[in-house]
């Protein structure tokens, strides 16, 4: 599975939207919605839930264990709009590219079309 880059201060860290991340998610952010993963990065707590989340799973898929947790994310993600939007596009990159994972997995002419990815992509591309 590819993972997406985020770097933050000067490390950069590797986000992975995986089977555990979404348990992790579920777990954590009140009322998550598989359907609705792009309300994940409007709120501040839910963003930085799910750059912890993310970054624990994408780090995992690198060989690396996640030296850091959602307060140290905290502490050094800038409130600036655009540092914050830089935030929130790689997490919405990851989450469309666990999605993507899954596509390709199971595509065939057939298959019903993933509405979260394209909306995703609709949400990225503008």
């Amino acid at each position: 599975m590819k993972t997406t880059p985020l770097k933050i201060g000067k490390r950069t860290f590797a986000l992975a939207f995986t089977a555990e991340a979404l348990a992790d998610l579920e777990e954590t952010v009140e009322g998550f919605d598989l359907g609705k993963v792009s309300e994940t990065t409007k709120s501040m707590k839910t963003l930085l839930d799910a750059v912890a989340i993310l970054a624990k799973a994408g780090e995992d898929l690198e060989g690396r264990t996640l030296d850091v947790d959602r307060h140290w994310f905290g502490a050094h993600i800038s409130p600036a709009p655009v540092s914050l939007a830089k935030v929130q596009i790689a997490v919405l990159n990851a989450f469309a590219e666990g999605f993507r994972m899954e596509a390709e997995a199971g595509e065939d002419e057939d298959s019903p079309v993933d509405e979260v990815l394209e909306e995703l992509k609709k949400k990225e591309n503008g």
